[in-house]
């Protein structure tokens, strides 16, 4: 049956859906679907000659499921196993998420092919376009894409480039994987061209959505998206798929029948809670510095707030400091420093960890080299994860970003700044992966292969605008959690993106 979450809904209209669900059992099946008529050929830069890796030795806990897993992917047509190949890319070990036991085997392909991978040049859809396609409507489907990527298939030529490097042998990538930067492209390309003509649907990446402007329109624009499935060989994960919504979230917009609003952008600014002795005033008083060039009178209105930095200063909190306090997070909220996403301005984000949260910054960068933040976000950290050592914190908090900000990032070039050094060898696209780490942050590593990104070094000093929010958040994420030495996302993680 489909997903219930708004005990609200017109459950007649879900059981209609439902019944048209049921005309397509084929689109159900629980097995990997093949796109007809697609196969697709990554194109590659020139300069790419032939690499091979060694494959990477497996724990001996953990060979008897890497083979398992291995036979399944054989089994599927995912991969398929050949004699030679000039080309090799090591595997990670990614223990699967939810409660169910088990492994994933994935392609570590930054260390071999990814940095010689032409971009595909399908233009991504403006989220702006796609939510005003949406204005006026009533009741919205969410469909999931069981295995989205795995579902089309790969050219003869590409299938060696990405062929995988394993101590079984070496395995033909006979689909389109996660793990290569360009695959967003080539998924959307696909995708567009399938769903192009259907009325009341838009398409980002493997984000899907049928609406309708009433009861009528919903069912008629959901069958022929399901019809138009059903004929290409789309598979779909019914227990994921949300039907007959009169409200939905999607690409950071909040969607009902009155209307479309944006999720609040700078709230973990606005509510961040007064310093409470001078190093946290500090670490305020670092993320205003960071912007201060665009704030008007910034002396005069700081001024209270650096008197209690002096040396010979009590820290004393009155009126004065708190109105300060309160109008430069206004400022921080406000358009004066906050800027509108734009698709063709460079984008990154601003990663930072303390005891006690995790806060992130996505920006644009400018020509003069300057930053303006889009929208803020930070997490308090739980129990379990302020035990973490340092480094899982700050690799924690890039995760958190690229899933909090994961609309604006996911199929484009951008930059990742961070103040602790180790990561950025660990998490750079250009650097090699040592088999310890990849054992240890497997998981991480298979999320970071699915962007196209740099990765840059600040001095903690210069990095107050994200420094600020791991020190004062705000928001709660009991979803991320750390199991067995590694950090897991549950299936049911859920988050907002902020525009």
């Amino acid at each position: 049956m489909s997903k219930q979450i708004n005990t609200n809904c017109d459950t007649v209209l879900k059981s209609e859906c439902d019944k048209i669900c049921e005309l397509f059992p084929n689109v159900w099946k629980n097995e990997l679907g093949t796109v007809k008529d697609v196969v697709i050929e990554i194109k590659f830069k020139k300069e790419l000659q032939p690499v091979f890796c060694k494959p990477r030795r497996i724990p001996f806990s953990l060979q008897k499921d890497v083979d398992s897993a291995i036979d399944d992917g054989i089994s599927r047509g995912v991969w398929k196993t050949t004699d030679f190949s000039d080309f090799g890319t090591p595997i990670v070990v990614v223990h699967k998420k939810g409660i169910n036991s088990g492994i994933r085997v994935c392609g570590d392909y930054r260390v071999t092919v990814n940095k010689y991978l032409e971009d595909h040049r399908h233009p991504i859809p403006l989220p702006d376009e796609l939510i005003a396609q949406l204005g006026g409507k009533y009741f919205f489907s969410k469909l999931d894409l069981k295995d989205a990527y795995n579902q089309i298939r790969l050219h003869p030529d590409s299938q060696k480039k990405l062929a995988l490097s394993t101590t079984r042998g070496v395995l033909l990538q006979t689909r389109l994987p996660f793990g290569i930067k360009s695959a967003p492209g080539y998924f959307q390309d696909v995708m567009s061209k399938i769903t192009c003509d259907l009325k009341g649907v838009v398409v980002y990446f493997d984000d899907i959505l049928v609406s309708g402007v009433d009861r009528t329109d919903h069912l008629s624009n959901l069958k022929s998206l399901l019809n138009r499935f059903n004929e290409k060989g789309i598979r779909l994960n019914r227990d994921k798929c949300v039907f007959a919504e009169p409200e939905i979230t999607y690409l950071g917009h909040i969607i009902s029948q009155n209307g479309i609003t944006m999720g609040p952008k700078a709230d973990d600014v606005l509510k961040m809670p007064r310093p409470t002795n001078i190093n946290e005033l500090k670490s305020f008083l670092g993320a205003i510095q960071f912007y201060n060039k665009f704030i008007e009178n910034f002396s005069t209105i700081a001024g209270p707030l650096y008197n209690l930095t002096k040396n010979d200063a009590i820290f004393h909190w009155s009126n004065t400091q708190q109105h300060a306090f309160d109008h430069l997070k206004q400022i921080l909220a406000s358009d004066q420093i906050l800027v509108h996403f734009d698709q063709n301005l460079p984008v990154g984000i601003s990663c930072d960890a303390s005891n006690i949260g995790i806060g992130c910054v996505l920006f644009h960068r400018f020509k003069d080299s300057s930053e303006r933040p889009i929208c803020y976000a930070s997490k308090v950290l739980s129990e379990t994860q302020k035990r973490y050592s340092q480094i899982h914190k700050e690799a924690l908090a890039i995760i958190f970003a690229l899933k909090r900000f994961h609309m604006f990032l996911y199929g484009r070039k951008f930059v990742i700044i961070t103040d602790h050094k180790p990561l950025v060898s660990i998490f750079s696209p250009s650097k090699s992966t040592s088999i310890l780490t990849a054992n240890r942050l497997a998981r991480w590593v298979n999320i970071l292969n699915q962007y196209d990104f740099d990765v840059e070094y600040r001095h903690t000093l210069l990095h107050g605008n994200a420094d600020v929010l791991s020190r004062f958040p705000v928001g709660q994420d009991k979803n991320l959690r750390l199991r067995r030495g590694e950090r897991r996302f549950k299936r049911g993680l859920s988050y907002k993106f902020y525009r």
